[in-house]
């Protein structure tokens, strides 16, 4: 147990009430460092999370992400021992009986729930880092552009409405938000190609039924239609997939030389220029990878990484689905992620141009919050942690700096 138990009670509740500053915050959370698998939930704790578990006020932790990973964490501890030691470094055994689940809830709030709680704060005098904001930035929305098989292109968003265009015997339509195609296939092959650019995501609803949410900075074409024993569409960027099963077609995601083969499934496509892996995360149905010659098979639960340069397959048996799909949900959502990484999510979502100056901490970072919010919001997190940021939200730059 921490050498000062009564000090922990008293930051837990400082924490609680809303009312800890920063110092205190950083106090806290090195107490409940201290934590092991042979301590005992402080009494306010466990009276914190029983009450939260009875209570329908899902306010209780003003608004932090940390209660429901914590019920997710105890939920899964009654099965299997959970391995956190990447977030922590120690291994956590006996969730609900031991202080572990207090240190688990605590340091992730410390990484993901900082932006909310922090955001309800008013900024203390004592900030641990100094941030200049001039100009906010706005996060991304609903849109992108169509581009027809004949070249134009139509300029999409949720405010549109009622048939766009005619692709031979294909109506094309902008309904409820979604771009939507509606023919039999009895036509010659066109493609379109939808395109989203920073900032932008849009939903897609192919003629064969199959749903397609793309992601900002992407770029997918497909055919007007599905004509002959295959349906083939080509990815550069990310988006979630629904597809319509149809054993005698089967449908094909292509990037290159990077192919994945579906009959009928849901699952995530990472595979943006910059990133230094295709990944493919299946949450239901089943998929084949093919990267090159080099074929796998994936089930539920798993994520296949395709190395680049035709140079291999690595599968991922137990996936961090909920971290890859967050995106169409809403959520930003890092799980163990350098800030290399987060920045390159931040630099496609908010539409901005990032300079990194000096060294920053070589660490990793575990948060999640709303894609509704605003720049500045989400960057919260990094003042603990001693990472200064400037926004200038006129030339849509950002500045990260110890």
């Amino acid at each position: 147990m921490s050498d000062n138990p009564i000090r922990l009670a008293y930051l837990f509740d400082r924490y609680a009430a809303g009312t800890a500053t920063v110092a205190e915050l950083e106090e806290f959370w090195q107490l409940v460092a201290q934590l092991d698998e042979r301590d005992v939930l402080p009494e306010r704790m466990q009276n914190w999370w029983e009450a939260y578990e009875r209570s329908d006020d899902s306010d209780l932790t003003r608004n932090a992400d940390g209660a429901k990973i914590l019920k997710r964490i105890l939920e899964a501890g009654k099965e299997k021992p959970l391995n956190y030691v990447r977030i922590h470094r120690r291994p956590v055994y006996r969730m609900r009986r031991t202080g572990v689940a207090a240190a688990v809830l605590l340091i992730l709030l410390g990484g993901i729930g900082y932006w909310s709680y922090y955001g309800s704060m008013p900024k203390p005098a004592d900030t641990t880092a100094k941030s200049f904001l001039k100009n906010d930035v706005l996060p991304g929305t609903t849109k992108a552009t169509l581009t027809l098989d004949d070249g134009r292109q139509l300029a999409l968003d949720t405010v549109q409405h009622g048939l766009l265009a005619e692709q031979g015997v294909t109506r094309i339509s902008n309904t409820n938000g979604a771009l939507v195609y509606n023919g039999n296939g009895n036509d010659r092959l066109r493609y379109n190609t939808l395109t989203t650019h920073k900032g932008e995501q849009y939903p897609l609803i192919l003629s064969d039924g199959t749903r397609i949410f793309a992601d900002a900075s992407t770029t997918i074409r497909f055919p007007v239609a599905f004509t002959g024993s295959e349906r083939v569409v080509e990815i550069n960027g990310r988006a979630w997939f629904e597809v319509a099963k149809n054993a005698k077609q089967p449908f094909y995601v292509v990037k290159g030389d990077q192919k994945i083969r579906v009959l009928g499934t849901h699952f995530d496509v990472n595979a943006y220029d910059n990133e230094v892996d295709m990944k493919v995360t299946l949450v239901e149905g089943s998929v084949q990878v093919m990267n090159g010659k080099t074929k796998g098979l994936l089930k539920p639960g798993q994520q296949a990484v395709l190395t680049k340069n035709n140079s291999g397959i690595r599968v991922i048996e137990a996936a961090d689905v909920e971290q890859a799909t967050a995106w169409k949900d809403g959520v930003i959502a890092f799980h163990h992620a350098d800030v290399a990484t987060i920045m390159r999510e931040v630099e496609r979502w908010y539409d901005v141009d990032i300079t990194i100056k000096g060294t920053l901490p070589n660490r990793s970072f575990y948060f999640s919050v709303p894609r509704t919010v605003k720049l500045s919001e989400l960057l919260r997190f990094l003042e603990v942690y001693n990472i200064r940021y400037e926004i200038d939200g006129e030339k849509r730059k950002l500045t990260l700096m110890p």
